[in-house]
């Protein structure tokens, strides 16, 4: 428990851009590569909205091929024990703490001015999700 919360400090943060991201996080774990957990994180979004797709209203979500929708998904990763008796005796998984229904966009744009017309196109204009800047998960 927490005797006082500052909910108006200001944290200086660090911004890096995608690409380089990838780059320190291949080299302060060399064991640990970024491809691998890209791929994890992109198993559970396919679990997360199979999921939430399962059970008919009001308990899930309903397909319907009229609707467009844009999810944001915080994710954090944690160290786990992988179970095997090996050199690298964790390893590092993917956890959804929140997922937001027509997120705010602001950053997205800011580092990538094509954002929304990439969705767009991909969204209703059924452009391949290679000429939409996208990956396609299932």
């Amino acid at each position: 428990m927490f005797d006082k919360q500052y909910p108006d400090h200001k944290w200086s943060t660090i911004e890096i851009h995608c690409d380089e991201f990838v780059e320190l996080f291949d080299k302060q774990y060399p064991d640990h590569k970024w491809s691998t957990i890209e791929l994890k994180i992109h198993r559970l979004l396919v679990e997360l909205f199979q999921a939430a797709t399962k059970y008919p209203p009001p308990r899930g979500l309903t397909h319907n091929v009229q609707s467009r929708a844009l999810y944001a998904v915080d994710i954090l990763l944690e160290w786990r024990s992988n179970g095997y008796a090996s050199s690298n005796p964790k390893d590092i998984y993917p956890v959804v703490c929140e997922v937001n229904f027509s997120p705010d966009c602001e950053r997205a744009c800011l580092y990538h001015s094509n954002f929304f017309n990439d969705i767009f196109s991909c969204l209703f204009l059924d452009q391949s999700s290679d000429l939409c800047n996208m990956h396609k998960l299932t």
